[in-house]
């Protein structure tokens, strides 16, 4: 049971299930034998003066800093086209460009 709740990662309840016993059961189970492995020398941890050995960092450095978008200057033909298209000339349509078809009054679609 403990094999299993250490290699496959599996919840206590659902080890519980599988072996006919409560999930507290397991809990103790585990316990005591991870706490026999312990006492037993063989496979303890490393001491903490063990995993302080000399470590080397490394760093990378990024440069994030903002500079200016380079874009094309705007000519004067450009600012031309642009004013042209936000205000057209034949402004005497009052439908908008979101009504491209006028709206039938009195007869039925199927009629056209």
């Amino acid at each position: 049971m403990t094999l299993e709740f250490w290699r496959e990662y599996r919840t206590q309840a659902h080890l519980g299930d599988d072996w006919g016993v409560h999930e507290t059961t397991v809990l103790r189970t585990v316990e005591r034998v991870e706490a026999a492995l312990l006492a037993s020398g063989q496979f303890s941890l490393p001491r903490r003066s063990a995993l302080t050995t000399e470590t080397v960092y490394s760093a990378v450095l990024v440069d994030v800093s903002e500079v200016p978008c380079e874009r094309p200057k705007k000519t004067a033909d450009v600012v031309q086209r642009q004013e042209e298209a936000a205000h057209p000339e034949d402004s005497s349509d009052d439908r908008g460009p979101h009504r491209a078809h006028p709206v039938r009054r009195g007869r039925s679609w199927g009629d056209a």
